[in-house]
């Protein structure tokens, strides 16, 4: 899924994998995945009908009983700007190789909010944004970031032609400058991860990637998912 300007996500691996392509499901193997792990605990492995499969996931999730949730794992390929993949990284509960400019020359791709993301800073909100700035200063902003990202990237090609070694070269790089890397996590973690990034104080550029996550991992659980996301809507108990 294309996010932002250069920005991607793909869902590489699951496990266990999406049902076949076909009519929307109300139950995944994923959901199987997590009753057939929290059973385990009980030595009941007779099969039971979904309703009965529905009510034990909200048990599990309104207790958090989290374990069962950590046997569903996914493996993403992103590409996304370097200062939402520093607050990304906070989520320390998965594993995460990112490309090298010691090892590689970063692409010169960078994230240029659009006129409608150009806000000013919120009065009442140290970390968020207010209202959008008027056309004309919005267009003159945007400029000003290419112009210094490009003068940015030039610099660090010449100083990589010059022979200085890539690890200290990349220094002068920007922080909208893009990365990428392969995140592996699990469905526990993930929600955690999606119940803190969808939120609407989170940042707008980490949360329109929670929400294409939301879209792609849906297949594989969706009603561990529809009860997450009923619990979104109604808040913390």
């Amino acid at each position: 899924m294309k996010i932002l300007d250069h920005g991607h996500i793909e869902l590489v691996d699951s496990m266990p994998a999406s049902e076949p392509t076909g009519a929307p499901s109300l139950w995944g193997l994923g959901d199987q995945r997590v009753v057939d792990a929290a059973r385990v605990s009980i030595s009941g492995n007779e099969v039971r009908p979904t309703s009965e499969n529905e009510k034990l996931l909200r048990y599990l999730l309104a207790n958090a009983h989290t374990t069962p949730f950590e046997t569903v794992r996914f493996t993403f390929d992103v590409n996304l700007p370097i200062f939402i993949a520093r607050q990304w990284i906070r989520y320390r509960s998965g594993s995460f190789n990112e490309m090298s400019a010691r090892y590689g020359v970063l692409p010169s791709e960078f994230y240029v909010p659009e006129l409608d993301r150009m806000q000013a800073q919120a009065k009442d909100n140290k970390q968020g944004s207010g209202a959008v700035l008027d056309s004309e200063t919005g267009l003159l902003l945007q400029q000003q970031i290419l112009a210094l990202s490009l003068a940015s990237y030039k610099t660090y090609e010449a100083l990589l032609q010059r022979g200085l070694a890539r690890e200290l070269a990349r220094m002068v790089l920007p922080l909208n400058i893009y990365t990428r890397w392969m995140w592996t996590t699990d469905l526990h973690n993930l929600m955690h991860f999606l119940r803190q990034r969808l939120h609407s104080h989170a940042q707008y550029e980490i949360r329109v990637y929670a929400e294409a996550i939301l879209e792609l991992v849906q297949p594989i659980a969706p009603c561990t998912l529809k009860i997450f996301k009923e619990g979104l809507k109604n808040g913390p108990k």
